[in-house]
């Protein structure tokens, strides 16, 4: 699948969230949605994001804005760590990466390289997110968010391109 511009048309997709209930993008229509693709449970990036997430769920949710996330990870990972972190939107585990590729998210085999170039970036969101060095073993995939109107149109997206790189939730908010 190519890369979508803005405009473009959301691709329909099911999964099972981490706690098995089925989720599908269709059944947001006539809602926005923030959709958001994060590399594994050990990575310290997508765990903040995670957290971001989280914290600012209320004030999403009072915007009309409901977040869907899907991670590179098996469900038992994606459970436990979403249980610890009380996750209250849909986190759906997708170990084959078969939503990313209908996304078109592709991956760097110097993902890694690139966040050891961001030292500072690095340790600070180490030091936040800690959560093992298995996150060196996770895909190698970027980061990406799409941010969906009601209509289903992609109405702002971003292809990370280094760990961490995310949409703003500020420019999210102010759509």
């Amino acid at each position: 699948m190519s890369k979508f511009i803005e405009n473009d048309k959301s691709v329909n997709f099911s999964g099972n969230d981490y706690l098995g209930k089925e989720v599908q993008l269709s059944n947001f229509s006539g809602k926005k949605v923030l959709l958001t693709f994060l590399r594994g449970t050990s990575c310290p990036f997508c765990l903040g994001r995670i957290k971001e997430l989280v914290k600012r769920h209320e004030e999403l949710k009072k915007n009309g804005i409901e977040v869907i996330a899907i991670i590179a990870a098996k469900q038992e990972d994606v459970a436990r760590y979403s249980t610890k972190n009380s996750a209250p939107f849909p986190i759906i585990p997708d170990p084959e990466q078969e939503i990313f590729k209908k996304y078109g998210i592709s991956t760097s085999n110097f993902i890694l390289m690139k966040a050891m170039m961001r030292p500072m970036l690095m340790m600070k969101a180490m030091m936040q997110n800690f959560n093992g060095m298995t996150f060196l073993f996770e895909p190698s995939l970027l980061p990406a968010d799409f941010f969906i109107g009601e209509n289903q149109r992609i109405e702002k997206l971003k292809y990370g391109t280094f760990l961490g790189d995310h949409l703003s939730l500020k420019d999210i908010l102010a759509s």
